[in-house]
């Protein structure tokens, strides 16, 4: 018994990386935590929507989200997008802004309803935690009403998910890209021009864009995991016969949490 209560005090504060250890006839079982954090992308329509670092807003918007896990369940989830249409100003409208660019009520809780391609990180505690604060954050402000969903702005789905994790210090690929809008859409998102394949000085403005990331996370970390939530629809090849909607404090999918690491960023 003396001897069990020396291991005990040995072991009694909490690591980085550890629980309070379990004592069974006198031997020290340490539990590691483990922590890991996804980063999600619906970009299903590569081959039409994604040419020459260029996402065409006319075939997909594609979408970006993550989540963290410990230890099997979801602590943060982070899935921005809209949640309603837009009210748009006479000058708004004048200038090509319509209820679908302009600023649109939002949600961090989009469903997702197509095949994800998922990427998983190991990372720290002190990480999951400073994650989960800026997401926090960023969450009051949606719910406030002061953060909009607004494509002609950008603030859309990668462009805020980049700025979480750049804000927690979550080091991840620059996402920047270039946009062929839908007509209408604000003037100042516009694609690019080439002349025999070589791009025009001073055309194209380059942003966040779920196509541009995902094509940056392939070539740096290599192939996702394909994620069918519950399969497909019949006669589908992308779309989920029952959309996921990610629920913080719920267990992560079995498969999500047996899935090997693409890289570890733990700090």
């Amino acid at each position: 018994m003396i001897m069990g209560l020396k291991l005990m005090s040995k072991y009694s504060k909490t690591t980085l990386n550890r629980t309070l250890p379990m004592v069974s006839n006198n031997r020290v079982q340490v539990i590691s935590n483990q922590y890991y954090l996804v980063v999600g992308f619906e970009v299903n329509h590569i081959a039409t929507a994604f040419r020459n670092n260029t996402q065409n807003l006319n075939v997909d918007y594609g979408h970006a989200f993550f989540f963290t896990v410990k230890n099997g369940k979801i602590i943060t989830v982070y899935s921005f997008g809209p949640k309603g249409v837009a009210t748009p100003t006479k000058r708004e409208l004048a200038a090509g802004i319509d209820e679908f660019s302009g600023r649109r009520p939002a949600t961090t809780s989009y469903p997702i309803t197509e095949l994800s391609r998922l990427y998983k990180f190991r990372i720290s505690k002190k990480q999951l935690i400073a994650i989960k604060k800026q997401a926090d954050q960023f969450k009051k402000k949606v719910i406030s009403g002061d953060e909009k969903y607004t494509a002609y702005m950008n603030d859309t789905c990668a462009e805020a998910a980049k700025d979480v994790l750049d804000d927690a210090n979550i080091d991840t690929p620059s996402g920047k890209g270039y946009i062929t809008t839908p007509i209408g859409t604000a003037n100042f998102l516009f694609e690019p021009s080439y002349i025999n394949g070589q791009k025009v000085p001073l055309t194209g403005a380059m942003f966040v864009n779920p196509y541009s990331w995902y094509d940056q996370f392939k070539k740096k970390y290599g192939q996702p995991f394909l994620y069918k939530h519950k399969g497909l629809k019949i006669g589908q090849n992308i779309y989920l016969s029952s959309e996921w909607i990610l629920i913080e404090g719920t267990t992560a999918s079995n498969v999500i949490n047996k899935y090997s690491y693409h890289s570890n960023l733990s700090k």
